[in-house]
Order: C-alpha cells, then structure tokens, then sequence
C-alpha cells in the first residue's frame, strides 16, 4: 500500500513539470522505456541503481551518461536523480503505472479493460467504446483480452466498475440464486 502511495507522489511530481503536451509526451516515452528496461530481472540498469557497492555519486554519473546516450529531456534526469538520492529507484516500474494512470485522468480518458471468450470484432470494439463514452463521458481506451473460459459473452472492467455479460458470470449468478 506504501508503495502505491508514494509512486502516486512522485508520479503526480513529475506529471506537474510537464507544462507542455509535447514535453508530456517525451517524458512519458522516456519514463515507461526506462521502466521497462527497469523491471527486467537481469537489467543492467536496475542492477546498478539498486545495488548497494554503487556509491549516489556514481549512480548520478551513470544517469547522466544515459541523458547524453539517449538524449533524455532535463526535468526527467533531474527527477530520476532525486529518485536516486532519495533510494527510492526501486519504485521505478510503479511510477511508471501510477504515472500512466494520473496523464489519462487529466486528459480526461478511460481504460477500459474488456474480456471475452472470443475476440471481438473491430466493429464490435468500436461500438463498445461508443457506448462506454456515451456512459462515463469520457475517451475510451479499450484493453481487450481473451480468457476461453468464458465460455462466451463479455467482461468489462471500466472506473471501478465490473460489467459481467459473460456465460460463466450468468452461470455462477443462477447457482447462487438456487443455493438461496
């Protein structure tokens, strides 16, 4: 839970240095490319932000080295360095999601997760999204799964909400309606 708390912080930090919609941009593609490589259990990165024999003062070295590397947008190095100087490197991965999640709040779009026995039409996905939007007034981004067993219909996970339309959902409803 203390996890989850502080990457919102931070994440809502680093959210509210990026003052233009193209320095979101950047930042978030560096920020999430910099995760992934992160959350690899082998990442050369991830060993050397976390592991102790590297002294603050190197791990600063090794970060602005990758910004010149890769050419990384000033507020994020400065903001992984005060992850690096606060310890705090770990909860990378984290922030990254937290971030993810706070950018479409403020620009105002759902994530919507759909699964299903089968996949759905494109025509499907995009009707389902309509109506979605129509509901929650907001854009819609659909994250679609399979999960054969379903059996058929579909699931949606949308704003803390569960729509369950599914055979095995209708199935477990009726068998607690006649275990009653």
């Amino acid at each position: 839970m203390l996890d989850r708390v502080l990457a919102h912080r931070y994440a809502d930090a680093l959210l509210q240095e990026c003052d233009s919609p193209k320095m979101l941009e950047e930042i978030a593609e560096q920020l999430h490319g910099l995760a992934r490589a992160f959350a690899e259990s082998d990442s050369p990165l991830r060993h050397v932000l976390l592991n102790p024999l590297f002294h603050v003062e190197q791990r600063l070295a090794i970060l602005q080295n990758l910004r010149r590397a890769l050419g990384l947008h000033a507020r994020f190095v400065r903001f992984m360095v005060t992850l690096v100087r606060r310890d705090r490197a770990g909860h990378l991965p984290e922030i990254s999601k937290a971030f993810a999640y706070l950018r479409r709040v403020r620009e105002g779009v759902l994530l919507a997760r759909v699964t299903s026995a089968t996949p759905l039409s494109e025509s499907n996905r995009e009707a389902l999204a309509a109506l979605l939007a129509g509901c929650f007034a907001k854009r819609v981004i659909l994250d679609c799964r399979q999960d054969a067993r379903l059996l058929g219909g579909i699931r949606v996970h949308a704003a803390g909400f569960v729509f369950d339309a599914t055979l095995r959902g209708r199935a477990r409803a009726l068998r607690k309606q006649l275990l009653e």
